[in-house]
């Protein structure tokens, strides 16, 4: 049920996006009472909202047959949802500072190419947009004709996603790692699962003394490792997950000095793909041949370290998570409510373990 007491605008410009979308089989165009049912409005409103769409051409009547979605005609039948404008908003210092955060730098860059290639796909107009929290930019843009919204943060740009709300406006979200806990139109990967999966490779290439590289005990990467270890009831000292910086140089020295003091860990579970860089060059360097000695990583940007090994880590689905956050608005677009989807991570076998 559309809300709102411009009802006929919403709908008509719903049903306009969908017509230019999809095939409507002898071009037969959904009855009045279809529509009434789907979208809870009555026969005036609906008359109010198609109206501009028989002005426009895009429909047409035949008497005692029905209504018709008329035929697209020379270069515009191949164009679709042209009067869509899909602003993605992101942090601009991920985006354009790489040496910040290299992890975030390939991540983001992946997920607004696939979610630009899929919203140009829908023929929808695809504005790039990196930006801070500004309210008087925002408004602006809530202003475009047609405007729809995908924010790669939910933290960062709340306010500018409750104003997608109180406007009804569609959108979604990447809530990254773990779902807000809210009815909001939401999509994040379950990195506890992604690192649970890595942890139980380990333990059925036959690891029992397994150690964990990570950020801070509390965080959803480790909880994986512990789940893994307790599913097979495995249990190691709490002394072996270290917590320390994620950057290589670092990790390199914190993993040098872990091995040593602990050489019958055998295998180290790490929370990030430049973590797991650390230990693999650590553990070369102190004569521990890998695979024999097991490392692991999550990320699966292998490319920011060319000529070493290639990880066993796991891919957060970069590409599906950009096409998937198009696919939501889509789908706020013709009306269907807020979801949380998320995304299952993919373990990829490399040469680390």
């Amino acid at each position: 049920m559309l809300k709102n007491v411009f009802k006929h605008e919403k709908l008509s410009k719903l049903l306009r996006s969908e017509i230019k979308r999809k095939e409507f089989p002898e071009n037969r165009f959904y009855t009045a009472k279809y529509l009434m049912d789907k979208y809870g409005v009555s026969q005036a409103t609906l008359t109010r909202a198609l109206q501009p769409l028989y002005d426009d051409g895009l429909l047409y009547a035949v008497s005692g047959k029905g209504t018709f979605v008329a035929e697209a005609e020379g270069e515009d039948a191949g164009e679709n949802n042209s009067d869509v404008n899909l602003y993605c908003i992101f942090s601009d210092v991920e985006m354009f500072n790489r040496d910040n955060n290299p992890t975030d730098w390939f991540v983001l860059r992946d997920i607004i190419a696939a979610l630009a290639e899929a919203g140009r796909g829908m023929g929808w107009n695809v504005h790039l947009s990196p930006m801070k929290v500004d309210m008087e930019v925002f408004r602006a843009m809530l202003r475009q004709p047609g405007s729809v919204f995908i924010f790669t943060s939910y933290n960062m740009y709340e306010q500018l996603i409750e104003c997608c709300i109180k406007e009804d406006r569609p959108y979604a979200v990447y809530s990254v790692h773990q779902a807000v806990s809210r009815n909001i139109n939401q999509l994040w990967v379950d990195t506890r699962e992604a690192v649970r999966k890595t942890t139980a490779y380990l333990i059925g290439r036959g690891h029992r003394n397994i150690a964990f590289f990570g950020d801070y005990r509390e965080s959803s990467r480790h909880q994986g490792y512990c789940r893994a270890l307790r599913e097979a009831k495995i249990s190691v000292p709490a002394e072996w997950s270290v917590f320390s910086s994620g950057r290589v140089e670092e990790a390199v020295v914190d993993s040098a000095k872990f091995i040593a003091a602990n050489p019958e860990v055998t295998a180290v579970v790490c929370s990030s793909d430049l973590r797991a860089m650390g230990v693999v060059q650590a553990a070369e360097r102190m004569g521990r041949k890998i695979p024999d000695f097991g490392v692991t990583g999550v990320d699966n940007i292998g490319e920011v370290f060319p000529g070493l090994p290639h990880l066993t880590t796991v891919d957060l689905m970069r590409e599906q998570v950009g096409q998937e956050l198009v696919e939501m608005v889509r789908k706020m677009i013709d009306g269907e409510t807020a979801a949380t989807i998320e995304i299952s991570a993919k373990l990829v076998i490399g040469n680390t373990a």
